[in-house]
């Protein structure tokens, strides 16, 4: 469906292995859908290849601090970030739903993603935020859902950023000795297949406004599933 395979996995992942590993396994995994969504398509993607040149250029620095912090920071505190992250990424998305007090016309939807400031800060966030916590999708979705709006443009080019990360992630997570893959990958890549099948079927289902409103859903489920987590590793100390 384009998104929610990070979000749902690295939760639990971080549970059973703990943060390094569970990154490595998302991004070994989360590659093979990616390609599967490539594939199965049976057309050229749709993808934004400015979007895809900016975020993936804006992205380094992020994915090298990102690296540092997976080998040197506790596992709770990268749980708190993970859930921090999904619950911003909800807010953003709760308050067009509510009127503001403003007396001004409000802007038009959309129009922050087109500023300059834009693809830099997200791309830096979101390359963070992929190397610590393999979470990175969150902030790129909100902002190619404002920029682009087409269900499968966006997904095409959230597809498309991740593969042309795959070989600056996997090259940061090495040289910073962040790389780590446990045993049971093969499983995994069997699962990821299984899960793209059934994804791939409601993706057709979906309109535009449908697709909004699932992708909302989403974020508001991961959301509750990381503070989860978060709570669950507090108990265990």
């Amino acid at each position: 469906m384009g998104f929610g395979y990070a979000i749902f996995s690295m939760p639990l992942l971080t549970m059973i292995w703990g943060p390094q590993e569970a990154v490595c396994v998302v991004i070994a995994s989360g590659f093979v859908v990616e390609i599967l969504v490539l594939v199965a398509s049976g057309s050229r993607p749709r993808s934004s290849r400015r979007a895809v040149l900016e975020l993936s250029v804006w992205s380094v620095p992020g994915l090298l601090l990102g690296a540092i912090a997976l080998t040197r920071v506790p596992q709770v505190p990268l749980q708190i970030l993970i859930a921090l992250a999904v619950v911003l990424a909800v807010l953003d998305q709760l308050r067009p739903r509510f009127p503001g007090r403003a007396v001004a016309p409000a802007a038009e939807p959309g129009r922050w993603a087109h500023s300059g400031a834009a693809a830099p800060m997200i791309g830096a966030v979101s390359g963070f935020l992929s190397s610590c916590t393999s979470l990175g999708a969150p902030p790129v979705v909100l902002y190619l859902n404002a920029r682009l709006r087409e269900p499968r443009r966006v997904r095409d080019t959230l597809v498309m950023l991740s593969v042309a990360r795959l070989p600056l992630s996997v090259g940061i997570l090495l040289m910073t000795s962040a790389w780590a893959l446990p045993s049971g990958l093969p499983l995994l890549w069997v699962a990821a297949g299984l899960g793209f099948l059934i994804g791939r079927r409601l993706f057709e289902l979906l309109n535009a406004d449908i697709y909004q409103r699932v992708t909302f859903g989403l974020l508001v489920a991961a959301a509750a599933m990381a503070v989860g987590s978060v709570a669950v590793g507090v108990m265990a100390g």
